[in-house]
């Protein structure tokens, strides 16, 4: 994967394990941008990528949209 930075600009990618139908599944949060906006999250599988699609957990960090 190739990356482009400039200053003050990054690309910022974490696991979190979250409760999902009463199971722990790993999260990967997605941010990027001078201040670590949310891009999204990635799941394991498309079929809870679809049923978490507009779901926001409590504590990401807002989307460019939001600052």
């Amino acid at each position: 994967m190739e990356r482009i930075k400039t200053s003050g600009d990054g690309a910022f990618e974490y696991v979190r394990y979250r409760y999902y139908d009463g199971q722990q599944i790993p999260v990967m949060m997605l941010a990027s941008g001078a201040g670590a906006w949310s891009d999204g999250n990635a799941y394991q599988s498309k079929a809870i990528a679809a049923q978490m699609q507009d779901f926001k957990f409590g504590d990401e960090s807002k989307t460019q949209d939001d600052d």
